[in-house]
């Protein structure tokens, strides 16, 4: 049985986004933190940072947490779910159920748990259908970055003057890619 629960899906996320803030900054101060979001075009103010850390604010918004990930150079999930970097205590309580569904992954457990908690039924079938358009896109975009790299390292064998056997073994993969790209429908 899963131990995954409506309340780790919903709660506490401000309170996390704080400690690992404190975490990921380091030595360095609020108003450092504050600046950069500031630089970067969307300025967090002191303030909220510090309210953030200190669990006295109970919700961070979408542009808040994407301005401080890129602030502090690491993705937005990060600081929602801590994943054993520096304070073991909080990696523990990252439920794994809970980050997977959080990243589109499918995860039944969480259907069957919001059902079970709450009473409200959720359409699995629209659940189905999301994430695996999730996982599509996630493979599409993987096989367009192995083409990707597969195109440059031809480009640099061709530069390098190498052997006609390393160069064809590169276009085959290269040619294989390109047919599972298509087979994704890209």
């Amino acid at each position: 049985m899963s131990k995954i629960s409506v309340s780790d899906l919903v709660e506490g996320h401000a309170a996390r986004v704080g400690r690992q803030i404190k975490v990921l900054r380091g030595g360095r101060s609020g108003q450092w933190l504050a600046d950069r979001t500031s630089a970067l075009g969307y300025g967090v103010a002191r303030t909220t940072i510090s309210e953030l850390e200190n669990g006295k604010r109970s919700f961070v918004t979408t542009g808040e947490l994407t301005a401080l990930a890129v602030a502090l150079s690491v993705p937005p999930v990060a600081l929602l779910f801590p994943l054993g970097w520096g304070d073991v205590e909080a990696s523990q309580e990252t439920n794994i159920e809970s980050l997977q569904w959080f990243m589109g992954d499918y995860v039944p457990a969480v259907t069957a748990s919001v059902e079970r908690e709450t009473g409200v039924e959720c359409d699995k079938w629209l659940y189905e259908m999301t994430t695996s358009d999730v996982r599509r896109t996630r493979e599409r975009n993987g096989l367009a970055a192995k083409q990707d790299g597969l195109r440059d390292r031809l480009m640099k064998l061709a530069r390098e003057g190498a052997e006609g056997d390393e160069i064809a073994r590169v276009v085959d993969e290269l040619n294989e890619v390109s047919r599972q790209i298509g087979r994704n429908g890209g």
